[in-house]
C-alpha cells in the first residue's frame, strides 16, 4: 500500500514538473510500479484466505481487494501516457474498470452472506470470476501491444527513441 501511495505521489510530481504527458520511460516505470504493487497486495490477500477461510475473512478480504483495485484505478487514470501508448493505456483503464464493477457487486453481495458457500456460489461471484478470466485472456494482447512499441527502439536509423518495457504480469 505504501508503494502505491509513493507511486501515485511520483506520478503527480512528474506531471507537475514535466508540464503534461509523461515520457515513455516515466510512464513505463510508473505503470510497472503500480502493477507490481497491486499484484503484491492481491497475492498477500489471497494468501490470507487460502486455508479454510470464514465468511467474515472472505468479506474483509473482498473489501480490502476492492480498495486496492480502486486506488490502482485512480492512479492509473491519473497517468498521462505518451501518445504512442494512449490507446493501449485507455484499453487497460477500461478493462480494469470492468473488473472493479464486477468486484463491487461481488463485495456487496458477499457483505450480506451468512456462509462462505453463499459468498462463493453467488451470481456476483460467477460474474466476477468471468471478468477475471476475461482479464487473463486479454492481458497477453495488451502486453504484446506494449511490447510492439519497442520494436525499432534499438535501431537508430529506424527511429530510435524511448522504449516502453511494461510487465503486466499476465500469468494466472
Amino acid at each position: 500500500m505504501n508503494r502505491l501511495i509513493f507511486a501515485t505521489s511520483l506520478v503527480l510530481l512528474l506531471l507537475g514538473c514535466g508540464g503534461g504527458t509523461l515520457s515513455m520511460t516515466e510512464y513505463a516505470e510508473t505503470l510497472d510500479l503500480l502493477v507490481s504493487d497491486l499484484g503484491g497486495e492481491l497475492e498477500a490477500m489471497d494468501g490470507r484466505v487460502a486455508e479454510t477461510p470464514t465468511v467474515e475473512e472472505a468479506q474483509l478480504v473482498l473489501g480490502e481487494a476492492l480498495t486496492a483495485r480502486t486506488e490502482f484505478q485512480e492512479s492509473l487514470t491519473e497517468l498521462d501516457p505518451p501518445s504512442e501508448v494512449t490507446d493501449i493505456h485507455n484499453d487497460l483503464v477500461d478493462l480494469h474498470a470492468r473488473v472493479i464493477t464486477a468486484q463491487q457487486a461481488f463485495a456487496a453481495e458477499a457483505a450480506t452472506a451468512t456462509s462462505l458457500d453463499e459468498v462463493l456460489n453467488s451470481t456476483e461471484s460467477e460474474a466476477y470470476q468471468a471478468v477475471q478470466i476475461e482479464l487473463l485472456e486479454l492481458c497477453p494482447d495488451l502486453q504484446a501491444r506494449f511490447d510492439a512499441t519497442a520494436v525499432f527502439a534499438d535501431i537508430p536509423w529506424m527511429g530510435g527513441g524511448e522504449v516502453v518495457r511494461v510487465v503486466l504480469g499476465c500469468s494466472p
